[in-house]
């Protein structure tokens, strides 16, 4: 009967600590330059065919153009333009929209929560994993939505969601132009 043979397995400290050095290494490079970024993702229903090139809306602009309400409707009024939208007051569309900031480890549920996570409805869930974070990451969302004047129809309802460290008014902009190009994609122009 002939035994079978078991590898003795060795170590070696010097080639263990290399590897170990290393492992740490690359893993520490990837969080040594961590950054905070959700892009810009939009979700946006309605019951009509979006916004159209010639389109006229009335766009109700804020009194204080400098808050960060303001600078969203002087955003939007511009990517509308853009596209050959006339802002106005006798505009066939009427416009509403909203913008918020907010710490992004929280988040907003549609309905009302329940205690099994897998059961919840989640419209922006709480950024969850945040260990190797550098800021405090915050999430900009906004809404726009277009009701048709005569009908009262909602002709297309948009929310952009971004989220990270710190947002100047370029991610104001890109949010509004994202919500603009999303409502005239919803019309096949």
């Amino acid at each position: 009967m002939q035994r079978a043979r078991t590898p003795i397995l060795t170590f070696d400290r010097a080639r263990s600590a290399r590897g170990w050095a290393a492992l740490a290494l690359a893993c520490a490079m990837p969080l040594a330059s961590c950054a905070v970024t959700e892009p810009l993702a939009i979700t946006s229903t309605g019951s009509g065919n979006g916004l159209a090139r010639g389109s006229s809306v009335v766009l109700g602009a804020p009194d204080d153009l400098s808050s960060e309400r303001g600078r969203f409707a002087g955003a939007l009024a511009k990517a509308m333009m853009a596209r050959s939208v006339r802002i106005a007051d006798d505009g066939a569309l009427l416009a509403d929209f909203s913008i918020a900031r907010a710490d992004a480890s929280g988040g907003v549920m549609n309905g009302p929560g329940n205690s099994a996570a897998s059961e919840q409805d989640w419209i922006a869930s709480p950024r969850r994993d945040r260990r190797f974070d550098k800021c405090e990451a915050e999430r900009l969302r906004a809404t726009l939505v277009l009701y048709d004047r005569a009908g009262g129809a909602i002709v297309y309802r948009g929310s952009g969601n971004a989220t990270q460290c710190g947002f100047a008014d370029a991610d104001i902009t890109a949010l509004a132009q994202g919500l603009v190009d999303d409502a005239f994609q919803r019309s096949g122009d």
